[in-house]
């Protein structure tokens, strides 16, 4: 017969220093810190994570804390120190520390490194008048090539809760006890989404095993199963996000990227959002052809998808492809072509931001069509890149000498100005002053001429297609500044401002949420990156004939056909019932799968079913879709305990 689950975790959880069963150690209005790692960050985020739940039964069980996170995804056991510092100073009377899952593996820390970090914890924290609470860190469901490691790191957080007569929820063994007696069927997760992060049923046991710690009676403990079974809300999602391979991008032709956008201008849209409504289109009558599949195969659902999609796309666009004349040759530059102040052979370095990062890592990218287009000029070029997502002036300068100049280029192209605005309307960020953007621009030049580096000047793009919006009004300043150093020092200017502002000003006016020019107001789309090539290209000196000659020729380049994947309305979580998701759990186990495929599967038949209602639609409106898929994805689960 099989014995359960909470008896043999009963019997085998060690628990030091903590009194009579009716005796719980924690009281009301106390504060009680959680530092430590990913496992303890999202306790706190998550519905039914850690941190809520154990805070959720002290209050069931008649004592209100005030639950105070301190921990980070990411975080090791190095860490420790910063986060007891700022948290120490709200005198709290317990810390709870969890941390170990990042401190295995081949960017951990070292075992003595692990236990010096640990017990440093736990005397600041007790000589702040703190009491301790140790949690061990599961060493099921991980890759086995942590698991020694973790043991031994449980292992001594077990001794040194012996020798300084600590609270420890030895959670590992709790797990271990879970897992013999309900063994996942092969291949499934029983107790996490992906082998170390918690699901449902691990914070669940997880914060039992906390509770039991803090002197929570065996009985309460017991009621408490039942009642969060009826009414803990527990996360429920429907995958991470690496889970789910969306093509984000892949190469269609120019041509048809511009036949889809008269088509979204004739539905008074954008691209993007066409885009994304032919995705789901698509992903419709993939899901069609699988109906009695109970758990569907992700992988070749995207497949699947992706296939379709590029059917749907040749098929809307048929016409266009008919029309078009065949494209020029492209063997060679044309003879019209003027002297280039590059010449082929030449090292030319890109130094920006993310713009300038996805120039040359994106189909279709502005860096890659100016390196295409001045070989069609007759200049083959060899790009060195160094476009960093986030930076601005300031960070150029701190890795100029590293990144660019350390590698000999004859030319350096520098593009910023954005983040330098940008980051002012930023909360947690800061930009750059204008009197300091125009001293790191003109220190950058100044290093680059000394090196034997010559320099062309790109403007900043705006920050936003409104371009009356206040970061825009703002970066006047930045743009002049930089038309301003170009012409004081002799150097050639790519005004790319100039040119995507002309270009925006031929679109009609459109709704606010709509792009023409960018895929979120700020990053290119391919035709803004034709903008911004061109506008390279004619810096460097192509003349008009040849431009328009290769700009004809870039008509049959592969682009990046994005299909808005941060758009895709993944619910990262929504409440419902634990009951409810431990019904669900079975149901998977039942047919062989985990519980992130199967809630992935009945996602996917909420769309469905909600394609279906908007089958009309030329396009769709994501926000309202994602809203009703959440909701029917939550009464699918919701229905599993019936």
């Amino acid at each position: 017969m099989k014995i359960h689950a909470l008896t043999v975790m009963l019997a085998l959880t060690v628990t030091v220093g903590v009194a009579a069963d009716d005796e719980i150690l924690v009281s009301d209005g106390q504060t009680v810190v959680f530092a430590g790692d990913d496992l303890a960050a999202r306790g706190a985020s998550e519905f039914g994570g850690l941190v809520r739940a154990v805070a959720d039964g002290l209050a069931r069980a008649g004592v209100k804390i005030t639950p105070l996170t301190v921990a980070a995804d990411g975080a090791k056991s190095s860490a420790l120190a910063a986060q007891l510092e700022a948290a120490l100073a709200k005198h709290p009377a317990w810390v709870a520390l969890l941390c170990g899952l990042n401190d295995t593996g081949p960017r951990g820390v070292s075992a003595a490194e692990y236990q010096r970090n640990l017990a440093a914890a736990v005397d600041r924290s007790l000589s702040a008048g703190a009491r301790v609470l140790l949690l061990t860190v599961p060493v099921a469901e991980r890759a086995a090539a942590d698991g020694d490691a973790t043991a031994a790191n449980n292992g001594f957080l077990r001794e040194l809760a012996r020798e300084k007569n600590l609270s420890l929820a030895d959670v590992a063994a709790d797990f271990a006890a879970f897992l013999q007696n309900n063994p996942p069927q092969p291949g499934t997760l029983a107790l996490t989404v992906d082998g170390a992060h918690w699901n449902a049923e691990g914070n669940v046991i997880a914060a039992r095993c906390v509770l039991r710690a803090l002197g929570v009676p065996a009985a309460a403990l017991a009621k408490l199963d039942d009642e969060w079974r009826r009414s803990l809300p527990v996360a429920v999602r429907a995958t991470v996000p690496d889970f789910w391979p969306l093509p984000s991008e892949f190469g269609i032709p120019w041509w048809q990227y511009r036949a889809l956008d008269k088509i979204a201008v004739g539905y008074g849209s954008d691209t993007r959002m066409l885009n994304v409504t032919l995705f789901m289109r698509a992903l419709g009558k993939v899901l069609d052809r699988h109906p009695q599949d109970e758990v569907l195969d992700l992988a070749l659902m995207v497949s699947e998808t992706r296939k379709q999609l590029l059917a749907d796309l040749d098929a809307l666009t048929v016409k266009d492809r008919l029309a078009m004349s065949p494209s020029p040759s492209a063997a060679g530059p044309s003879s019209s072509a003027g002297p280039l102040l590059v010449k082929s052979g030449e090292r030319v370095a890109f130094m920006g931001d993310s713009i300038t990062a996805n120039g040359y890592s994106v189909l279709g990218g502005y860096v890659n069509l100016i390196v295409d287009g001045l070989r069609r000029a007759g200049a083959d070029i060899v790009p060195v890149t160094d476009g960093v997502g986030g930076s601005k002036s300031s960070d150029m300068v701190e890795r100029l000498r590293a990144n660019v100049l350390a590698k000999q280029p004859d030319w350096l192209t520098l593009s910023c100005g954005v983040n330098d605005v940008w980051h002012w309307s930023l909360s947690n960020r800061r930009g750059v002053t204008l009197e300091d953007y125009r001293a790191n621009v003109s220190g950058i030049v100044a290093q680059a001429r000394a090196a034997g580096t010559r320099v062309m000047l790109l403007t900043p793009t705006p920050v936003g297609e409104d371009l009356d919006n206040d970061s825009n009004r703002k970066l006047a300043g930045y743009v002049a500044a930089m038309r301003e150093i170009a012409r004081d020092n002799n150097l050639p200017l790519a005004d790319m401002n100039a040119a995507v502002q002309a270009a925006l000003r031929q679109y009609p006016a459109r709704p606010a949420r709509t792009f023409n020019l960018t895929i979120d107001g700020v990053h290119m789309n391919p035709g803004g990156n034709v903008v911004m090539a061109r506008e390279g290209l004619r810096a460097f000196g192509v003349p008009p004939a040849a431009l328009a000659r290769i700009e004809r020729e870039w008509q049959a380049l592969p682009v990046a056909y994005f299909v808005g994947w941060a758009l895709w309305p993944l619910p990262n979580e929504r409440s419902v019932p634990l009951g409810a998701w431990r019904a669900l759990h079975r149901r998977a186990q039942a047919l062989g799968a985990d519980d992130n495929a199967l809630t992935v599967t009945l996602y996917l038949r909420a769309w469905r079913e909600i394609l279906e209602r908007h089958r009309d639609d030329n396009i769709l409106d994501m926000d309202r879709l994602r809203a009703e898929a959440q909701v029917l994805l939550c009464e699918d689960i919701t229905a599993q305990e019936l």
